[in-house]
């Protein structure tokens, strides 16, 4: 057994592993929010710009639409990745996760 150091600010790990992990999918959820007018040509850009699982509009109230789309990732990467590429679709206003689970 390894001794335990005392000084915690200088703590290393040693390389550990851990048998019959492994990395799982990950689903996420996004709340796109799109200008009025402009929901064919969104969801036509992130349908194959992107290639989600999934989309449906949903209407919020006052005839304002949200753009739903679900997206399954590899869990080492992040959404991160696929939010800044729908922020970048012209005619997007605001994107957020919705929810975000493992598969």
């Amino acid at each position: 057994m390894l001794p335990v150091q005392r000084d915690i600010r200088n703590l290393q790990m040693q390389r550990m592993r851990f048998p019959g992990t492994i990395m799982g999918d990950v689903a996420v959820l996004f709340k796109i929010y799109v200008d009025e007018g402009q929901e064919d040509s969104v969801s036509a850009a992130v349908k194959s710009e992107l290639s989600p699982k999934g989309m449906s509009f949903d209407e919020i109230g006052f005839g304002i639409k949200v753009l739903k789309a679900l997206f399954v990732h590899d869990d080492s990467s992040g959404s991160s990745e696929i939010e800044e590429k729908i922020r970048k679709i012209p005619g997007v206003t605001e994107v957020e996760v919705e929810t975000e689970s493992l598969v």
